[in-house]
C-alpha cells in the first residue's frame, strides 16, 4: 500500500504544470533591480567624489588659513610669551592657579610683566589679549573646531595661547600647559610643518595642520588648526541623505516610465499575439484564412517580426491543412478502392468448398496474405475432370497494385489454358507466351502447376522457377523434393518447359510456397530461410494441412518477433488420402 501511495505522488508530481511566471513580471523586476543598481551606483560614486572633495576644500582651507595667520602673528610676541612662561616662576604659579581654578592669578602676573614691544602703558596681558583677539576673529570667519598656538620641543607640546572662549582671561590656564605630543606628530620635527593629519586623542576625532612661526629663520612655535572630523561627518551625511532623497524620487520616476514603456512597446504587443495566436489554435474555429491573425503593430521591431513569422506559418498551416484534407479524402478514397480491390482479389481465389472439402481422396488447405493491400502472390485448385486436380501457386514479381493486376491476368490466362488439356509443361509454354506477347512493364511470375490423378496419386508438375515443393512421405518427414526448374513465365518467349511426376501415396503430403515464406527477415536482418521451415513442418503432431499451415505462420511470425512483413505469404498444401480400400492405410504412419 505504502508503494503504491508512493507511486501516485510520483505521477502527481511528475503531471504537475510548473508555476507560470509572466514576462510582465520578469520585465519589472529586471528594469526595477537595473535602475537600482545604476542609481546606488551612481549614488556611491558621487558620494565619495563628494567626500573627497568636501574633505580637500576643509583641508585646504585649514592649511590656508594656518599659513595666513602664520604670516600676521608677531613672532616676537610668542618669543617673549615663550620665554615669560618657560620659567620655574611661572610654573610654580601656574600650578597654584589651576589648583585654585582662579586664572586671575596668571592675569595679574601677566599685567605686571612689560610687552614685548617695550611700550611703557603696555604689558604682557596686553599682547596675550591682542593676540588672542586676532585668533578669535580668524577663528569665527571659517568653520573650523579651533585654532591655536603651541610650541613643540623634545616630543613635549606647550600650549601658548587657545582662544576656546569670548572672554581671554578664561583661557589664562591653558598658557603653558604641558603634554606629551600626539603620536601622529611624533615623526615631525620641533615645530616643523604638519600637513593634515588625522588623529584620534582625548581632545576627540580631529584633523590637525600646522605652520611654523619663524623668527630669524628659526622656528619658535606653531599656528595649529583642528577640524572637527565630527563635522565632516555629519556633512557627508546631509549630502548623502540630500542625495539619496534625489536618487529615489529619480527611481520612482525612472522605474514608473519604464514599467510604463514595457507595458505599451512590450506586454501589451505580446499579450494581444499571445490571444490572436491562441485563437487562431481553436479547434472550434478550425484552421481558416478568416482566423489567421491580424494586429495593428507598427513598431519596426522583434515583435513585429514575430508577428509577421507567426502570421506566414498560420497561412502555412491554413494552406497545408487544406491540403493534407484533401490528400486524406484522396487517401481514403483510394483505401476504399485497396479494400474493394484486396476483397475483389480475395474472391478471386478458390475457397474450399464442398466440392473439395467433401472429397475422400485428399484434404487441402490454402492461405495468401498479402504484404500490402493486395499481393502478386496467388494460388488456384480446380478440377479437370472428374478424377484430375490442378494445383498452382504463382509468385509475381513486385507488389502492389500492378503485381495484383499482373497475378490476375496470370491466373486467368493459367486456368483457362488447362481447361483445353494438355501436361503442365504444355500450358505453361502456352501461358508463357501469351504473357510475352503483351508484357510493357516486363514482369514476370514463377509458377509452380501440379496436375494429380486422384486414382493413382501421381502428380505430373512443371516448375517455372518457383520454391521447391516439401513431400512428406511414408517416412512422416517433410523434405524439399528437388525437382527440376525451367524459366519463369513473361520472361522470354522461347522458353521450354519440362515436366516431371511426384508419386503420393495414401498419407503423403505436400506442401508448396511462396519465396515470401522463406526470405522473411527479423529485425536482425536475418532470413528464416528453407531449413526453419522444414523444422517448423516437422512440429510433432500435425497432421492436417490446416494444421500445418497454421503451424507454419506462426513459426514465421515468431521469428520476425515485430518486423514488417515485406513479402506475401502464400501457401498451399494437400493430404492425399487415396481411393477404395487402400484411402485409410496408413493413416498413423500420417500423423
Amino acid at each position: 500500500m505504502e508503494t503504491a501511495a508512493g507511486d501516485t505522488q510520483t505521477v502527481k508530481r511528475e503531471n504537475r504544470k510548473p508555476r507560470r511566471f509572466s514576462i510582465g513580471p520578469k520585465l519589472s523586476i529586471l528594469v526595477v533591480i537595473g535602475i537600482l543598481l545604476s542609481s546606488f551606483g551612481v549614488l556611491a560614486v558621487a558620494y565619495y567624489m563628494h567626500c573627497r572633495q568636501i574633505e580637500k576644500i576643509y583641508f585646504d582651507d585649514a592649511e590656508s588659513s594656518a599659513l595666513n595667520v602664520s604670516n600676521i602673528i608677531d613672532p616676537y610676541y610668542v618669543e617673549w610669551l615663550w620665554e615669560n612662561i618657560n620659567t620655574e616662576e611661572f610654573r610654580s604659579l601656574h600650578e597654584q592657579a589651576v589648583q585654585a581654578n582662579d586664572p586671575g592669578i596668571i592675569e595679574e602676573w601677566m599685567r605686571n610683566q612689560p610687552s614685548s614691544l617695550k611700550i611703557a602703558s603696555l604689558n604682557l596681558l596686553d599682547d596675550y589679549k591682542y593676540t588672542y583677539d586676532l585668533l578669535r576673529t580668524v577663528e569665527e570667519s571659517f568653520p573650523y573646531s579651533d585654532i591655536y598656538i603651541q610650541r613643540d620641543q623634545d616630543q613635549i607640546t606647550y600650549y601658548l595661547i587657545d582662544p576656546n572662549s569670548e572672554d581671554p582671561a578664561d583661557s589664562l590656564l591653558s598658557i603653558g600647559t604641558v603634554e606629551p605630543l600626539i603620536k601622529e606628530f611624533a615623526d615631525y620635527d620641533d615645530n616643523a610643518m604638519i600637513p593634515p593629519t588625522i588623529s584620534n586623542s582625548e581632545y576627540g576625532w580631529l584633523c590637525t595642520t600646522c605652520r611654523p612661526i619663524f623668527l630669524d629663520n628659526n622656528a619658535i612655535g606653531l599656528i595649529c588648526v583642528d577640524i572637527d572630523m565630527n563635522d565632516i561627518v555629519h556633512e557627508r551625511r546631509l549630502v548623502l541623505l540630500n542625495s539619496y532623497l534625489l536618487i529615489l524620487a529619480v527611481t520612482i520616476i525612472a522605474i514608473a516610465a519604464s514599467m510604463h514603456i514595457i507595458r505599451r512597446v512590450a506586454i501589451k504587443p505580446l499579450r494581444d499575439l499571445q490571444e490572436k495566436t491562441c485563437g487562431f489554435t481553436d479547434g472550434a474555429k478550425g484552421y481558416t484564412k478568416e482566423n489567421v491573425i491580424k494586429l495593428d503593430l507598427r513598431s519596426n521591431d522583434e515583435i513585429s517580426d514575430l508577428y509577421h513569422e507567426i502570421r506566414l506559418m498560420q497561412e502555412h498551416i491554413v494552406d497545408y491543412t487544406h491540403d493534407l484534407e484533401r490528400v486524406t479524402a484522396e487517401r481514403e478514397h483510394i483505401r476504399t478502392e485497396l479494400s474493394l480491390a484486396s476483397q475483389i482479389q480475395r474472391n478471386a481465389l478458390p475457397e474450399i468448398g464442398d466440392d473439395f472439402s467433401g472429397r475422400d481422396e485428399f484434404v487441402l488447405a490454402a492461405s495468401m496474405d498479402p504484404a500490402r493491400w493486395v499481393g502478386g502472390d496467388f494460388y488456384d485448385f480446380f478440377y479437370l475432370d472428374e478424377n484430375r486436380l490442378a494445383l498452382v501457386i504463382a509468385d509475381v514479381s513486385g507488389k502492389g497494385i500492378p503485381a495484383a493486376l499482373f497475378m490476375m491476368s496470370a491466373k486467368n490466362k493459367i486456368s483457362g489454358r488447362a481447361a483445353f488439356g494438355g501436361t503442365p509443361a504444355e500450358i505453361l509454354t502456352d501461358v508463357n507466351l501469351q504473357l510475352c506477347q503483351n508484357n510493357p512493364t516486363h514482369m514476370f511470375v514463377t509458377v509452380w502447376l501440379g496436375i494429380l490423378d486422384l486414382r493413382t496419386g501421381v502428380i505430373s508438375a512443371c516448375n517455372a522457377g518457383h520454391e521447391k515443393p516439401a513431400i512428406r512421405g511414408e517416412d512422416g518427414v517433410f523434405s524439399l523434393y528437388q525437382d527440376p526448374h525451367c524459366f519463369v513465365l513473361g520472361g522470354r518467349k522461347r522458353s521450354k518447359y519440362t515436366d516431371y511426376e511426384i508419386k503420393l501415396n495414401p498419407g503423403d503430403t505436400i506442401f508448396v510456397y511462396t519465396d515470401g515464406i522463406t526470405e522473411t527477415e527479423n529485425s536482425n536482418q536475418s532470413f528464416y530461410e528453407d531449413f526453419r521451415m522444414i523444422e517448423a513442418l516437422n512440429t510433432p503432431g500435425l497432421t492436417g494441412p490446416d494444421e500445418i499451415i497454421a503451424a507454419i505462420k506462426q513459426s514465421v511470425q515468431s521469428f520476425a518477433n515485430g518486423a514488417e512483413q515485406a513479402d506475401d505469404l502464400t501457401m498451399l498444401c494437400l493430404l492425399y488420402r487415396g481411393r477404395g480400400p487402400d484411402t485409410d492405410q496408413r493413416p498413423e504412419t500420417a500423423a
